[in-house]
């Protein structure tokens, strides 16, 4: 019985850990694939049931896509385990979502700082290298 038990917690905590799969996508990939990419500061966050979490952003840069000054994406926790996308209010990132706003962790995300600390020993918040490629090709740099 004991053996039971501890087969299936491990059967359990393998398939949560297993079943948010997104492959490896470059930073270019990530950025082609979305169809909003903007900077953001999360603003306030509500778990809606069976919706999942639904997450309200002010918007600091828009990169790709039309936006407003306020933003909401939902992330897509509910049914796919391990997926859900979790950001931390007050916190600015860069937001990648799809073309029902709609976010993963497959989506991609990084943190958001300003341009001015790009050569600075901050640079090493960029945790993904999405800004870092956005600002690539960005004429209005900021």
């Amino acid at each position: 019985m004991k053996m039971f038990i501890v087969s299936l917690m491990f059967l359990l905590v393998a398939s949560e850990s297993m079943a948010c799969s997104c492959g490896h996508y470059t930073p270019s990939e990530l950025i082609s694939r979305a169809s909003f990419i903007y900077a953001g500061t999360a603003i306030k966050a509500e778990r809606i049931k069976g919706r999942g979490v639904k997450t309200t952003f002010e918007v600091i840069r828009n990169f790709k896509g039309i936006t407003s000054s306020i933003e909401v994406v939902w992330s897509l926790g509910v049914g796919f385990p391990g997926c859900g996308m979790t950001y931390v209010i007050g916190k600015s990132h860069i937001v990648l979502a799809n073309n029902k706003k709609q976010v993963s962790r497959c989506s991609g995300y990084d943190e958001y700082y300003p341009a001015k600390y790009d050569n600075s020993s901050r640079m090493d918040i960029a945790i993904r290298g999405i800004l870092k490629e956005l600002r690539k090709n960005d004429k209005h740099n900021q």
